[in-house]
């Protein structure tokens, strides 16, 4: 009897795993031309889903060529993402999280107007001449 192992099914990433190792050194050359392929799918599109299978499963072919376990896991090697948050900035002494952009006033200044512009091919609007009345 073998000692029992320390999981009991084949995960599909063990299987497929296990599959490229038996085609690579069984030395069979894989022939994309003469195979079945699914509607729609043409010879180099099928050439690229293998070898980017085989880039997926990279850590579980090298664990199978060393002998060594893989980590059985379904998903791949992978950290997972960090929650994203509000960066805190210190402000007049105080932490804060940052805000998005304050809002404009509705008139600006001479002096904002030529850093933006920096007063070069830039037409201003005038302001209306206020009517008098001459009576």
């Amino acid at each position: 009897m073998s000692p029992p192992s320390p999981t009991k099914g084949w995960t599909d990433r063990q299987r497929l795993a296990y599959y490229f190792t038996l085609v690579e050194h069984s030395n069979v050359k894989l022939d994309f031309t003469n195979s079945p392929r699914p509607p729609g799918k043409s010879i180099g599109a099928c050439r690229i889903m293998v070898d980017r299978l085989k880039g997926t499963l990279k850590a579980e072919l090298e664990a199978l060529r060393s002998g060594h376990e893989s980590g059985g896991s379904d998903a791949p090697g992978k950290k997972p993402a960090e929650t994203s948050r509000k960066r805190k900035v210190e402000v007049d002494g105080t932490l804060t999280s940052k805000r998005g952009r304050k809002a404009k006033s509705g008139v600006a200044t001479e002096e904002e107007e030529e850093k933006e512009g920096g007063g070069v091919g830039v037409v201003g609007v005038k302001s209306e001449p206020k009517e008098e009345e001459d009576f």
